[in-house]
């Protein structure tokens, strides 16, 4: 049994090295094949292709890194060619999601879906049922995102968001209502993300400050 783990973003290779080290806990001998970055390549027995830095936004944006993602697809298919994988985990991947699931299904490998691009927030159920035919399971990370899913697969699981894990001490309640506010600002894990969204978020966090 080998199981491929693919990351297509910097957030999404984080989780995958956490899904690979509790994987490798339950099962050390576990042969764990990664498509991702760092966290997967520090963790998995065979690391295949540096992918999760050269995600962008945007549909020009991907059409410029279509070699690289031609590229990715040629490693894996060549891969795939002369070793089994029994079980592949897909983990978000927007935009190049499909064209992976494609070619996983020609070799007949089982995919596990882990944290559904934004379908679910576009309402986009054609994405969505493309999303869930091609997936043997769908791990969700949002209560809203397993409510969507269950309208179009039968294994949707949501377990929590996976951050959760690493907090130290998660506030309850009565302490989030009385205690000091904070707020959180997150633009994203992409380069691109940080480039379009941070000069329009700090002068609102000034705005509020005031």
């Amino acid at each position: 049994m080998a199981i491929l783990v693919i990351a297509g973003e910097v957030s999404g290779d984080f989780y995958g090295g956490n899904l690979i080290q509790a994987l490798k806990k339950k099962e050390p001998n576990l042969p764990i094949v990664g498509i991702g970055g760092s966290d997967i390549s520090e963790h998995c027995d065979t690391f295949l292709y540096d992918i999760a830095e050269d995600h962008v936004v945007g549909t020009l944006e991907v059409w410029k890194k279509r070699k690289t993602f031609q590229a990715l697809l040629k490693t894996l298919k060549n891969y795939l060619n002369s070793n089994t994988i029994t079980q592949a985990v897909i983990i978000d991947f927007a935009h190049q999601n499909f064209k992976l699931a494609q070619l996983l299904r020609t070799y007949n490998v089982p995919i596990t879906t882990i944290i559904t691009p934004n379908f679910w927030i576009w309402k986009n159920k054609k994405e969505s049922k493309k999303l869930a035919h091609y997936s043997q399971d769908i791990i969700t990370i949002f209560p809203n995102e397993y409510e969507w899913y269950l309208q179009f697969h039968d294994h949707v699981h949501y377990f929590g968001h996976p951050l959760l894990t690493h907090i130290d001490k998660i506030p309850s309640k009565n302490e989030v209502t009385t205690g000091p506010l904070h707020i959180g600002v997150f633009p994203g894990s992409r380069k691109q993300e940080l480039d379009y969204y941070l000069p329009k978020i700090i002068p609102a966090l000034e705005q509020y400050q005031k």
